[in-house]
């Protein structure tokens, strides 16, 4: 095999072969230690709170689109009222439960959205720290994102700089 030939298809692997991280994390903006995260799964639509050393009296949850999986709903507040429907997923307790640190909602969101997508489905995303404290946003986080997918123009730009690259190495050969 000669070296250009050997060159030429390490590139094609690397470009095209090479596999994401299997757990990627795209949090949105800056999160703040004091807000808890809403972790959400891609993969397997698993919704995790981490209370990240708060207390949580209350979350409510919306989407237009009828999407959440009520089904699969866990309760996550000791003592609490839960709503689940497609809509909506809420909770709200009168007392604060010390000591958390995570809990699962369980499989409750479609699978496969990525930040801008969870962002876009919840329509509304309060969560309540405090007895007469203010209505304030989960952080949002999500993991195992899933790689972008190329764009057909840049598969193609590959193709033809691979097939440049075939044309001066043949060009290079037949004049030796």
């Amino acid at each position: 095999m000669n070296r250009g030939f050997a060159t030429v298809a390490l590139l094609v692997a690397t470009m095209f072969l090479a596999s994401p991280a299997l757990a990627t994390v795209t949090p949105a903006g800056d999160l703040d230690p004091a807000i808890p995260d809403l972790i959400y799964d891609s993969a397997t639509g698993d919704v995790t709170i981490d209370w990240e050393g708060n207390t949580l009296i209350s979350y409510v949850l919306k989407n237009g689109s009828n999407s959440f999986i009520p089904g699969n709903h866990s309760t996550i507040l000791l003592g609490s009222f839960p709503t689940a429907t497609s809509n909506e997923l809420s909770e709200s307790t009168s007392f604060a439960e010390p000591g958390v640190t995570t809990r699962s909602m369980g499989n409750v969101f479609p699978t496969g959205m990525n930040l801008t997508g969870l962002q876009s489905l919840l329509t509304v995303n309060s969560i309540i720290l405090s007895l007469g404290g203010p209505q304030i946003p989960f952080d949002l986080v999500v993991i195992n994102d899933a790689p972008p997918v190329p764009e057909p123009a840049a598969i193609a730009m590959a193709a033809m700089g691979l097939l440049g690259i075939g044309l001066i190495g043949w060009r290079r050969r037949r004049s030796c």
